[in-house]
């Protein structure tokens, strides 16, 4: 049986929309869906749950609402809905569409990196007088930059001294021999290892002070110096609990500019925080709270030691074991009843602060053993 051309032509177009259908329903099928457990994981994550549980239930919704995404409330299954039937879902709804923001983030920073071949990674801990340091060290070819062959290296640091306040900083350089040719991979690897097992922070140090211009920093034999054409990096300074903007060539060179322009006091350097501006975008949120946190805990601590009363006493050998032995003979706890770390040397005298409600009595003791106290 012959068709006319109309006929052929309709049987043609309805071939081409079923197969068309068929390659939307296979796409549709390739889509990823996530799991209750990466969505719980990445919900245990966020600042609001960091002291609060986070329930399964909740997951199970926001899991679903992800993975359904354009369908009705109304189509959830039983088991997942809430009781209360005029419920809106509301908090679920706004954790479903930053999980796919977050998702999306991920894939995007994954891209980014690309371009990164790694090639050696150290960590290395190591506590000294200013506190506990958390190193980091990574080698790599950026294949953006350098004709895409000469191996990075790349240090960055986590900070806490002794009050535990943190801290963080680093820096990056490309390597290259003395006459200008690059690293091969093994010899990078193999200065990796030799950074790890010596001072970092002295080889860090001497990265952050190049000689020449440019915003390129490599290491020609054992000397740092700058190539390049000059251009600065935007970073933001956190003081005072306010943020300022701050341009500048690595994160050392911002941090100074900071402290010069915010005219931030020796005493008060360790309360600057600088970062870089495209990493804070990414994540600004997590970081300025985990920052509230650290300058409400340091108010916390200046007032409680406001609570304590002096004492001031001779600073002698003698002194000091009898004030050990009234210390046991009252009971006094450390941090609680009396604070140790109060305890300095001026012009020849020891201070020792002490909760009001044992003050006399640390009197009256230091009175019967004549050590003259002073209030």
């Amino acid at each position: 049986m012959k068709l006319k051309k109309s006929q052929l032509k309709e049987l043609i177009r309805h071939s081409i929309r079923e197969l068309t259908s068929e390659r939307e329903d296979v796409k549709e099928s390739k889509k990823r869906r996530f799991t209750v457990k990466e969505v719980r994981m990445w919900m245990k994550k966020l600042e609001e749950n960091r002291y609060k549980k986070v329930y399964n239930s909740d997951a199970r919704r926001v899991a679903w609402m992800v993975n359904n995404e354009g369908v009705e409330i109304s189509e959830m299954p039983k088991s997942m809905s809430k009781k209360w039937t005029k419920a809106q879902y509301g908090r679920e709804r706004y954790l479903a569409t930053e999980f796919i923001k977050s998702k999306s983030e991920q894939m995007t920073e994954g891209k980014l990196t690309e371009g990164f071949k790694k090639i050696a990674k150290k960590n290395v801990k190591y506590k000294d007088k200013t506190g506990t340091y958390n190193w980091q060290i990574e080698s790599g070819i950026d294949t953006d930059v350098m004709g895409g062959n000469t191996p990075k290296i790349i240090l960055s640091y986590q900070h806490e001294d002794e009050t535990g306040f943190p801290s963080s900083g680093g820096n990056f350089f490309w390597l290259k021999e003395k006459d200008g040719t690059p690293y091969t991979p093994q010899k990078a690897k193999a200065l990796v290892n030799k950074i790890s097992n010596k001072k970092i922070g002295d080889f860090h140090r001497k990265s952050t002070k190049p000689s020449g211009s440019g915003n390129l920093i490599v290491m020609k034999g054992n000397k740092f110096i700058r190539e390049g054409k000059l251009t600065e990096t935007k970073f933001y300074a956190f003081f005072n609990k306010k943020k300022h903007t701050i341009d500048g060539n690595s994160l050392y060179d911002a941090k100074q500019k900071a402290i010069t322009k915010l005219k931030v006091p020796k005493s008060k350097v360790g309360m600057l925080s600088i970062v870089n501006a495209k990493e804070h975008d990414r994540g600004g949120f997590r970081f300025e709270q985990k920052l509230r946190q650290t300058i409400r805990e340091i108010i916390k601590e200046q007032l409680n030691e406001q609570k304590f009363k002096k004492v001031i006493l001779p600073n002698d050998m003698k002194t000091k074991i009898k004030v050990s032995k009234m210390i046991k003979q009252l009971k006094l706890k450390i941090d609680k009843d009396y604070d140790v770390k109060a305890l300095k040397a001026r012009g020849g005298d020891q201070v020792i602060s002490i909760l009001p409600k044992h003050y006399n009595k640390f009197i009256e003791l230091a009175m019967q053993n004549k050590l003259n106290p002073r209030g």
